[in-house]
């Protein structure tokens, strides 16, 4: 009975663990939930992207600008509202988006979010779909960070530092597709890691993927088994031997015969689910290929150096061609990707920033500074150094206790950990130079090919963002808490506890989080147009003129808040400057212009002010992007 009140007591305890750890995770992400949803009551405006995306999603007739006609903004609005009545058609969606330069599957989440809310244009709507993928992809990054670091503090304390941070806010306030891409960035990578251990798990003669608990380890390693006849023949029994040296007898456990074969399985499963989230990864933003590259490279090579005999080219194979059928399946169901890559105007520029060698150091410092600005708070030079730094110093340790050994002819197992080290020196480590170099490669090719445009071009490299983070905490933490072993026994911890450390570790990056979000680095929430919309409901009856560049009519996207506010406007081609005589009513109060950057803007804001016979010279108001607005009275 003792060993049996010993066995209950502790998988009691490991099953309490697990469980507040769970509700803990739950707690930082709620908390990360409401402190993103406060930020998202700080939204004042959108980039013009977003517009893009209801319009893109909810589009009825099209906008289509005409010289000289008065728009009524509830005919505008009815072009970024899912409309009563009016069905999910997601078909469409699919068909405007081939029209662009992205595909389709956030669109669809969009139109979805918009269908359930008829009649409704909302930030919200779009958040609301941001807020679940945050949700998906912190409990993936948690048990991502769980499996390469075995600690369930570390895995908070990753949860907590990245969902804290002002790069997670922007991810989730953008309302185009970047948040779901860090799902299936950080998805595909746990599968990976899920795949590798699966390969060296004791069913392929390898090692068990997560090293035990100290308490545990040091338990069963004082265990003896042995098959023994108790009780009656056609019976068997485990008979065990407990530290005390009391041999004790309990009925062996069954493995239901269902999950047998779920395990016998398992492979293939993994290979399925990977994938399904490579088919998701690409019809939602194409940049998901390059990381899945750089990672199928890497696991190739390991499965070729990891595996024996035919068992290589079976893992190297299948692998390959469940990713080759994903990819088939997403050109197959999206054939418009293929030219969207390769000869849309995105697919072209990138092409061209890719191969002009003479960019490459300054994109490269671009990237790095908004990563450094944003994320670290001007710190990613120090937090570099110091990851490095114990990197080596393990390294350094290992070479010089292999080289004594060889020297002094020291038995191998002597001093050296046999359970919780071997790994580290596998597959810990072959798991964690995977995830480097993907994150590496990635960044490089990514900020070689993205558009550069100001902070805002920080959506480019945000899936490798979370990545970055746990690679350059992960070293500092396995240092401090780092294992021992005496006399070949278990392993037991030489440094600080892992909840120490974790604790250490997050809240330097907490404080970094805080200084960054206290210093307004959050992007997207554009708290410039708070104003705008201030002024356009003040005058919201009035007169509105919208001077268009013929060239580029998909500009006005970039007033779309402050267009909706108004009643209507009236719309002029720039390429037209006849006179505007007795074709805008006259009024004491004026009327406001909004007029795009073209060679003809003078010519237009003088015929303005001729046509209202104005008394004072036009007075500039703000200036956005393309766009001056003026008021002329």
């Amino acid at each position: 009975m003792a060993r049996r009140a010993v066995r209950t007591h502790l998988t009691g305890r490991k099953r309490s663990v697990r469980g507040a750890a769970a509700a803990l995770l739950f707690l930082i992400i709620a908390l990360q939930l409401l402190s993103m949803g406060y930020c998202g009551t700080r939204k004042f405006g959108m980039h013009e992207d977003e517009y893009y995306s209801y319009y893109s999603t909810n589009r009825s007739t099209g906008l289509y600008l005409s010289d000289r006609t008065w728009v009524d903004s509830g005919d505008l609005r009815k072009e970024f509202i899912a409309l009563p009545g009016e069905s999910l058609d997601l078909a469409l969606v699919k068909t405007v988006q081939s029209w662009d330069v992205h595909p389709p599957l956030y669109y669809y989440a969009l139109r979805t979010a918009c269908y359930l809310t008829p009649g409704v244009f909302s930030k919200w709507q779009g958040l609301a779909v941001n807020f679940i993928g945050f949700f998906f992809a912190q409990l993936i990054l948690a048990a991502l960070s769980y499996h390469l670091s075995g600690s369930r503090a570390f895995s908070l304390m990753i949860t907590a530092a990245w969902g804290f941070s002002p790069v997670a806010f922007s991810a989730v306030m953008f309302i185009r597709m970047y948040q779901w891409l860090i799902v299936w960035t950080l998805l595909q990578l746990l599968l990976l890691v899920l795949l590798m251990e699966e390969m060296s798990g004791p069913a392929a003669g390898g090692r068990c993927s997560l090293p035990e608990a100290p308490a545990t380890a040091a338990y069963r390693s004082n265990m003896k088994f042995r098959s023994e006849p108790r009780g009656g023949a056609g019976k068997s029994f485990c008979a065990t031997k407990r530290p005390g040296g009391t041999p004790e007898s309990r009925p062996r456990r069954q493995t239901p015969v269902r999950l047998q074969r779920m395990r016998q399985h398992r492979t293939t499963v993994l290979l399925a689910l990977m994938a399904l989230c490579t088919f998701c990864g690409f019809l939602t933003q194409y940049y998901y290929l390059i990381i899945l590259f750089f990672e199928g490279v890497c696991f190739e090579l390991y499965a070729l150096t990891h595996s024996k005999g035919e068992q290589r080219l079976k893992t190297c194979g299948e692998y390959a061609l469940a990713q080759l059928l994903a990819l088939a399946a997403g050109v197959l169901y999206y054939p418009a990707s293929l030219s969207q890559i390769f000869h849309g105007y995105r697919g072209r520029e990138a092409q061209t920033e890719f191969i002009d060698p003479s960019n490459t150091l300054d994109r490269w410092k671009t990237f790095l500074g908004l990563i450094n600005d944003q994320l670290f708070a001007g710190k990613l030079g120090w937090f570099l150094l110091a990851a490095a730094v114990c990197v080596l110093i393990p390294a350094i340790t290992a070479w010089v206790l292999r080289y004594r050994r060889e020297r002094f002819r020291k038995p191998a197992g002597d001093n050296t950990p046999a359970a919780l080290n071997a790994r580290e020196l596998s597959l810990y480590h072959s798991e964690y130079a995977i995830l480097l170099v993907s994150t590496a490669a990635s960044f490089l090719v990514v900020s070689k090919t993205a558009l550069i445009l100001g902070a805002s071009s920080i959506r480019y490299v945000i899936n490798l963002c979370p990545l970055l983070l746990f690679l350059i905490l992960l070293p500092p933490f396995r240092l401090i808490t780092k294992h021992a072993a005496a006399s070949g026994a278990a392993p037991r911890p030489a440094g600080i506890s892992q909840r120490l450390a974790a604790l250490l570790l997050g809240s330097i990056l907490l404080v970094t989080d805080s200084a960054g979000l206290s210093a307004g680095k959050v992007q997207f929430l554009y708290p410039e147009d708070r104003h705008r919309m201030a002024y356009a409901k003040e005058h919201a009856e009035e007169t509105v003129v919208v001077a268009y560049n013929p060239a580029n009519t998909s500009h006005i996207y970039f007033l779309s808040n402050e267009l909706l506010t108004y009643r209507r406007f009236f719309c002029i081609d720039e390429s037209n400057t006849a006179p505007l005589d007795d074709v805008l009513p006259k009024s004491e109060e004026g009327l406001t212009a909004y007029i795009a950057d073209s060679d003809n803007a003078d010519q237009i804001l003088h015929n303005l002010e001729k046509a209202v016979e104005a008394k004072h010279e036009a007075v500039l108001l703000d200036t956005k992007q393309m766009w001056k607005k003026y008021r002329i009275y």
